[in-house]
């Protein structure tokens, strides 16, 4: 099959490539309604029209708002129902009791009972007006239809509803009292089964597993499930998805509970995930507070870092002083035990007077030399995908025996990291007499890793070195372009 495949290893030497790009956030969990298929939001208005309101029974709602106020640009949302989930219909007559049309809500839940429609007489001769209210207001209106077909046409347009002929005639006029919740006749209720959405549920193909490679690199979470619940399936998901995982404990859990958490995940393939300590505290109904989990929080400033400066760039700090996060619970937390908590893999969220910022970004990494931070997978899980999608149309060029094609690709990868040399993402290498030994990055492309075994498997090789941090180790990502018929 056609691709580029990326391998990533550590050496010491000489280094580098990456690229910004936007820190997307995806989360799984419920919400009151919308799509069951990943969908992309990239405002609160948005999400609050696709997923309705808020709920008690899940954190994602309360998640994104944190996310989206505090300046993250985009998420990526999959709603979680279980099995036996079922949406809200209702059938309209035509005038000789025929089935005429069947009203479906968009989607699954309880929601749907709050939804009516009423057929009126549309001003033109020979057609219909259908109207949508929600909570006995009016929505949506689909003026002068002719047909049920058309009908259905215009409805496809609704947040709320679709419409099926049934094949009788128009719908009859159904009854408009007036005013309040009983105008039209309502949609049944539906059920989202949420007794059955269990943490086997949200991990598996119908939650974390339909967040598939192709929606890109980003940080995810489940919000509001715990490391002990989930972090197999989320730092897995990580290492399969280029993702970056944010863990959390307990909302109650202690600074102890919050290190032995960190310490019993560490790991050498750690360097993607964090856990994150402790929840912070939002706006709330009725001016009370509201205790929330700190993975919409950071995933913001993790999505402005990037925006601002790029993947490279620690989302800790002063980009990531909160707007609308009121504090953290616990409160003001001492110095000495900020360091105890960062020394054992936490990534801190502290409260500093009236401002509140993440003051650690510790991977779960045992590779400290490399790994210490989580800017390092960040930078180097968009740099592969930058860098896979640049070389793409080059699976079909030709390679000549002058070496024309390797140094047009070389050039290409050169063009591409080089602005993020300049932009301070990658570090030169300087001598002893402080003369550059190399840029901060190396790309290899010729006969040395591209012998005639490797070109008759129809497969060329790009060895292409990063160094994202002043330390004399390197990240070398060997990118190849694989050819239609290639075999590995």
């Amino acid at each position: 099959m056609a691709g580029v495949i990326t391998s990533t290893a550590n050496r010491t030497g000489s280094a580098a490539s990456a690229a910004p790009r936007s820190g997307q956030y995806l989360v799984v969990g419920q919400t009151e309604r919308g799509p069951l298929e990943p969908t992309v939001v990239t405002s609160l208005a948005q999400f609050a029209d696709l997923f309705g309101d808020r709920v008690t029974y899940g954190f994602l709602t309360d998640d994104l708002t944190v996310y989206f106020r505090e300046g993250g640009a985009r998420a990526v949302v999959k709603r979680v129902v279980g099995p036996a989930a079922t949406t809200g219909t209702l059938t309209l007559k035509d005038a000789a009791a025929a089935n005429a049309i069947r009203v479906d809500a968009t989607s699954p839940g309880a929601w749907s009972s709050s939804v009516s429609v009423a057929i009126t007489a549309g001003a033109l001769p020979g057609t219909v007006t259908l109207a949508v209210y929600r909570a006995g207001l009016l929505v949506e209106r689909y003026s002068n239809l002719a047909t049920n077909a058309a009908l259905a046409d215009a409805v496809s347009r609704s947040a709320l509803v679709r419409v099926t002929d049934l094949g009788g005639a128009l719908p009859a006029a159904t009854p408009v009292p007036g005013s309040g919740p009983n105008i039209g006749t309502a949609l049944s209720a539906g059920s989202d089964d949420r007794a059955a959405v269990n943490t086997a549920r949200l991990t598996g193909p119908a939650g974390l597993g339909a967040l598939t490679r192709d929606l890109g690199v980003g940080t995810v979470a489940i919000p509001g499930y715990t490391a002990d619940l989930v972090a197999g399936a989320l730092v897995q998901h990580g290492l399969d998805n280029r993702r970056k995982p944010l863990l959390i404990v307990d909302a109650a859990a202690t600074q102890a509970d919050a290190r032995n958490a960190a310490q019993g995940l560490l790991s050498a393939t750690g360097y993607n995930a964090h856990v994150l300590w402790p929840w912070v505290q939002v706006p709330g109904p009725g001016a009370v507070p509201l205790t929330v989990p700190p993975t919409g929080y950071v995933a913001a400033a993790r999505s402005k870092a990037h925006a601002q400066v790029g993947p490279w760039r620690v989302p800790a700090g002063t980009i990531s002083t909160a707007s609308y996060v009121l504090g953290v619970v616990g409160g003001v937390l001492a110095e000495a035990d900020a360091k105890a908590l960062d020394d054992a893999h936490v990534s801190v969220i502290r409260q500093l007077g009236s401002t509140v910022q993440l003051q650690g970004y510790r991977s779960l990494s045992t590779n400290e030399t490399t790994y210490r931070l989580g800017n390092i997978a960040d930078a180097t899980n968009a740099a592969v995908e930058e860098m896979e999608a640049l070389l793409f149309d080059d699976l079909w060029g030709n390679v000549d025996s002058g070496g024309t094609y390797y140094t047009t690709v070389s050039a290409k990868l050169i063009g591409y990291l080089d602005p993020i040399r300049s932009a301070g993402g990658l570090f030169p290498l300087l001598g002893a007499d402080g003369d550059q030994l190399d840029p901060g990055y190396k790309v290899v492309m010729d006969a040395s890793n591209n012998t005639v075994a490797t070109l008759a498997l129809n497969a060329v090789y790009a060895e292409v070195g990063l160094r994202w941090s002043p330390v004399a180790e390197f990240i070398y990502l060997k990118v190849t372009t694989v050819g239609i018929d290639a075999a590995f």
